[in-house]
């Protein structure tokens, strides 16, 4: 616990830093200590016990020893036909600068948070960066220990509707479709792109129009994903490396309803409480629903197991 208190300290105390030099007009220093910032985060990430994140023991160090080993990009390929090529291909650039799996966790690293903090300062007209940051930590920075593949996938996911709300559509689109050589569940950014673009275009009567949709996807998830899911797999319609997210801890594909992220609503209550206030800002409003639609997966991750959870990811990281 110690060690992350002291990055998350750094991280905090460099981006306000940066932020106090962003508004005195400063370039230079605000970049230093921005990227000072992203250091604090990637320098631990690199630093740390190869045995901290499950990703990393099922297919992290063998994925990038092979990429090492391999003499050619299509060689790796070959080695794994299952893994999405977009993080194959990072791997292999990675290993033809170093053979160490630190420093390629310290690379990954500075790209994942790097990344994330460009993102971050996108949404400044909405949020203070160094708030943001404190957020992104506390509830996402661990995730990215465990998911290799799906964190980054998340991190392109945030960076691409950061972009959209700067009226940069194409490269948005460009990044969501990016997002998915990393893991395929990040088809879930075109339904979080979906959601900014429906905010745009229908301004009236939100409140009952959200109140419908939660219920809507309350009842789909709750009664409909473990049939849909048992039917994916007895067809073997899903890929054998994600059936695992659809077990829970006994093995079954279907469970009880989890309650262990009830602190969520911590996030999700002040939203309601503050309805009146709120109602006219389309970012709160979306950010709003992306809480409430990550709190409806989680809540139910028992149901389908750990699939909901991972989907839920895409809408906490924005």
């Amino acid at each position: 616990m110690f060690p992350y208190i002291i990055c998350f300290a750094f991280a905090l105390f460099f981006s306000a830093l940066s932020e106090k030099y962003y508004r005195l007009k400063n370039k230079f220093v605000y970049l230093f200590f921005a990227s000072a910032a992203v250091l604090s985060m990637s320098i631990l990430a690199g630093i740390r016990d190869l045995n901290i994140g499950g990703d990393l023991s099922v297919y992290g160090i063998k994925v990038f020893t092979e990429a090492y080993s391999s003499l050619n990009i299509s060689q790796l390929f070959t080695l794994e036909p299952s893994t999405e090529f977009g993080y194959l291909t990072l791997n292999y650039l990675i290993s033809r600068i170093t053979s160490n799996m630190n420093v390629f966790l310290f690379i990954f690293g500075l790209l994942t948070y790097g990344i994330t903090y460009i993102a971050l300062v996108n949404f400044r007209k909405y949020s203070n960066v160094t708030l943001s940051l404190f957020t992104y930590l506390m509830l996402f920075y661990e995730l990215t220990f465990n998911l290799l593949r799906q964190g980054f996938a998340c991190t392109l996911v945030f960076f691409a509707i950061s972009l959209y709300l700067k009226g940069k559509k194409k490269l948005c689109l460009m990044l969501l479709i990016l997002s998915v050589t990393f893991h395929a569940t990040a088809i879930l950014g075109f339904v979080v792109l979906f959601i900014v673009v429906w905010l745009q275009k229908e301004p009236h009567h939100l409140k009952t129009k959200l109140i419908i949709i939660f219920l809507f996807l309350f009842v789909m998830i709750t009664v409909f994903s473990p049939m849909i899911i048992e039917f994916l797999i007895n067809n073997n319609l899903i890929a054998d490396k994600y059936t695992v997210y659809t077990m829970n801890q006994s093995g079954n594909t279907l469970g009880g309803i989890s309650i262990t992220n009830l602190y969520r609503l911590i996030f999700i209550v002040p939203f309601i409480l503050m309805w009146h206030k709120i109602e006219n800002n389309k970012v709160l409003i979306f950010l709003f629903m992306t809480a409430m639609i990550d709190f409806l997966f989680l809540f139910i991750g028992g149901t389908a197991g750990q699939v909901m959870v991972r989907l839920a990811y895409f809408f906490l990281v924005v």
